[in-house]
């Protein structure tokens, strides 16, 4: 099967996942480079679950237009359930958002596998979009509805008017 950004036989693993279909959505989602961390620009964090600890830091942050994260986005192998990771990306959004003393930046985090794309709000378990692989496709409603709420022009659009009121 084939959507917007690749044919799902060609993601085999975590990597193909990023080069294969996020960084298309990027791409359709407007995010210019400057504005995309990858792995290797992002700093490691210790997590914990439950009593056991391990390193972590996400695949992709977004930024806004000024600078700041708005999105953590990690992406996992085909075989790997993406909805298991949730303590990973939440535990970095909080990272990020104890930066800022007088905001959350942080608005969103992301898990997909190439199979399942789950956007949850970052303090949340409840996802506020999940997009199987067919659902990327021109005008499917969920993916049109995706791409009004996470383009990097609708944050852009919220900062601007986020002082005048």
């Amino acid at each position: 099967m084939k959507n917007l950004f690749c044919d799902n036989k060609d993601i085999r693993n975590e990597a193909d996942v990023e080069s294969l279909f996020v960084d298309r959505i990027l791409n359709t989602l407007q995010y210019p480079d400057d504005k995309v961390r990858r792995k290797t620009s992002i700093s490691e964090i210790t997590i914990g679950k439950g009593s056991k600890k391990e390193k972590y830091k996400p695949d992709y942050v977004l930024l806004d237009s000024s600078n700041t994260p708005i999105i953590v986005l990690d992406a996992k192998s085909p075989d790997e359930t993406p909805e298991d990771y949730i303590h990973q990306v939440s535990s970095y959004a909080l990272y990020l958002n104890r930066k800022y003393s007088d905001k959350n930046p942080v608005l969103y985090t992301v898990l997909t596998n190439g199979n399942k794309f789950v956007v949850y709000p970052w303090d949340s378990e409840q996802p506020v979009f999940y997009l199987l692989f067919e659902d990327f496709i021109d005008g499917n409603e969920k993916f049109l509805e995706l791409r009004s709420n996470l383009s990097y022009s609708a944050f852009n659009q919220v900062a601007a008017t986020e002082h005048i009121f």
